[in-house]
């Protein structure tokens, strides 16, 4: 079954115009106008707010002035008032004319054509008219994915709803710098942020920062929100890789996003049918995760529409099955989508990421998959780091932390399943360590552990005299709870009950409820992972909030994991258009549950959320040791 759930969102602001005390009143161009005189010290931002009007109004009614303003300069602030007609045009019966912009006079038997002025866009001309959206974009299928300034667009209005107020949607940018298709970014200064550091994240100059802010007299201060005014950039050229060629479509007005997950509707309905009339009534577990996934998603598109993004979503129930993916992806206004989000199994994820590679379309996938799915495929980006990135980021970092400590890796010996870890690690070790000591000969020193063996291979390597520093390069409960009971069984006998270890680990530890959070904490227990959700942190806690306001129900960790993945993703789409995957570098940020640091595995394959954390139990608390 499809979920159709079509969510609009506009980027434009209604406006209410104030009436001044003494300005006069001018017809300019057909126009009411306010007429005001620049005095001493005003701004065009400062008159923007005196008179509640946008900025680009006065601007388009007053061309040249965004260059400067004189003293004794008239300036036309329109009224809101129109003395001529709309810009329509009749092409059944009677023309549709406009007693004043706020309130169109239309007869429903017509059908009229609106003349695309500046900002506008479908949802914005849909709201003018009070029509359907998807009725004005059956009328106009070439217009559904942007218009252009001067567009002809045939407005039905047949069942519009002439009972709502209609007025004036035009574009207001918040500050004087901001051009038509920029973007405006409310930051929250913390500490250790510099005007060099918002430069760096943002892309911007240190001048237009100040700009934005009445030039930051002050400097920056802990908690405080500024503007940074991001442009919106077109890359034009095409990037070949191998067989593949990335075409920049260009920034849209409206971008079409499909989000891929199996909701399994009927199964959770007929789940809950079976339900006894007292007591607990769970839901269809794939359905629970799905609906975390997707209020995430929302939370990140609300975001997103206000720093003025438009966005057309549909949801997709993909089930567990996939076949009906396959059927899903042969529907028309699949080849029409600008990014696809999921799905989030292996044999789905194939189809759809071939899809994705023919009709050169971001998929973004939010789950865990191996780094072989983006091979040879640039239209593929995994929101978490592999396993495999996880290891080598952990064999550099321990490298750098642990030089002169007593560094020991630990071998499963019962399987060869885990070979390729252990040799990971010591690879990216012994490079880093080589950099860090210019030693020419490998470094890590190595034991091995089997179900029936005990730690004597690994009590002959500790160290009295140094950290104790144990990798632990397994995924096995098995063979971590093992080692676990026999670290503790040599930490208590003499002579090692003196010496001080701390325990290197993997992410799926997380996962191991057996491992008594004493021993965690005593042997000092240091994992890797690619997302960690920091509960005690003031924006986790403020993003709670809005969730449950939002939602009714706390965020799961797939909430905040989509959040980070949609929120990265459509801030590319929105900033540099289709072919933001180039620019990745400029979209690094600190998520919630991740940071988004994607990187391209190799020149013709796809990219990797490389972000990577060092977290560690200390005195029963877990922090974030490598921000």
């Amino acid at each position: 079954m499809k979920i159709f759930l079509t969510l609009l969102f506009s980027l434009h602001l209604v406006l209410s115009f104030a009436q001044p005390d003494k300005a006069p009143v001018k017809t300019v161009n057909g126009q009411k106008c306010y007429i005001h005189t620049v005095e001493k010290g005003q701004t065009l931002y400062g008159i923007s707010k005196l008179f509640n009007v946008p900025l680009d109004v006065i601007i388009q009614q007053n061309p040249g002035i965004e260059n400067g303003l004189k003293i004794g300069q008239e300036v036309a602030i329109p009224t809101g008032e129109t003395l001529s007609t709309s810009p329509v045009e009749s092409i059944q019966k009677e023309p549709i004319t406009n007693t004043t912009s706020a309130s169109p006079v239309v007869n429903k038997d017509s059908t009229v054509i609106h003349i695309v002025a500046a900002g506008e866009t479908m949802y914005a001309i849909a709201k003018k008219y009070g029509v359907d959206f998807n009725e004005l974009v059956a009328a106009n299928p070439s217009k559904a994915k942007g218009l252009n300034i001067g567009d002809k667009v045939v407005v039905p209005l047949k069942n519009a709803n002439t009972g709502n107020e209609v007025v004036p949607i035009i574009k207001n940018p918040i500050n004087p710098t901001v051009g038509p298709k920029d973007s405006v970014v409310l930051h929250k200064v913390e500490a250790g942020h510099t005007l060099y550091f918002l430069t760096k994240q943002y892309g911007v100059t240190e001048q237009s920062i100040k700009d934005a802010n009445e030039g930051l007299a002050d400097g920056l201060k802990k908690g405080e929100t500024i503007r940074i005014v991001v442009p919106k950039k077109l890359i034009t050229t095409s990037t070949e890789q191998v067989t593949t060629t990335i075409v920049q479509k260009g920034a849209k007005d409206m971008y079409h996003v499909a989000v891929m997950l199996p909701f399994n509707t009927a199964e959770n309905r007929n789940l809950r049918a079976k339900c006894p009339p007292i007591g607990d009534c769970p839901h269809y577990s794939y359905t629970v995760m799905s609906l975390g996934f997707r209020n995430g998603f929302m939370m990140a598109v609300d975001s997103m529409r206000k720093a003025g993004m438009n966005l057309t979503i549909t949801f997709y129930d993909t089930k567990n099955d996939s076949s009906t993916v396959a059927q899903l992806l042969n529907k028309p206004e699949m080849k029409d989508m600008d990014i696809v989000f999921g799905p989030l199994f292996p044999q789905q994820i194939k189809l759809v990421s071939l899809f994705c590679r023919q009709q050169h379309i971001q998929n973004i996938i939010p789950v865990p998959v191996s780094n072989k799915a983006l091979f040879n495929n640039p239209f593929i980006s995994k929101a978490t780091a592999s396993v495999h990135t996880q290891i080598t980021y952990m064999g550099k970092y321990i490298a750098k932390k642990h030089s002169a400590d007593n560094v020991i890796v630990l071998k499963n010996k019962n399987t060869n399943r885990e070979n390729d870890n252990y040799r990971a690690f010591v690879k990216s070790y012994n490079e880093e360590i080589k950099k860090q000591t210019g030693k020419s000969q490998d470094s890590i020193r190595s034991a091995s552990m089997g179900s029936g063996s005990g730690l004597t291979g690994l009590e002959g390597l500790l160290s009295s005299s140094k950290l104790n520093v144990i990798v632990v390069p397994s995924e096995d409960l098995g063979h971590v709870s093992s080692f676990v009971t026999k670290l503790n069984t040599t930490a208590n006998k003499n002579p090692f009950n003196k010496y001080t270890y701390k325990v290197y680990g993997l992410e799926e530890w997380l996962n191991f409820e057996t491992i008594d959070e004493k021993f965690k904490n005593r042997y000092n227990f240091n994992l890797c992972t690619g997302s960690f959700i920091d509960y005690a942190h003031a924006d986790i806690q403020a993003f709670i909030r809005s969730y449950r306001k939002e939602f009714g129900t706390d965020p799961d960790n797939y909430s905040f994991t989509m959040f980070d993945a949609a929120f990265t993703n459509l801030k590319g789409l929105y900033l540099y258009g289709v072919g933001y995957p180039t620019q990745y570098a400029n979209l690094v940020t600190n998520g919630y549950a991740s940071n988004s640091h994607y990187v391209q595995v190799d020149a013709s394959s796809g990219y990797e959320n490389s972000s990577v954390f060092i977290i560690e139990y200390d005195n029963y608390r877990v922090r974030v040791v490598n921000r």
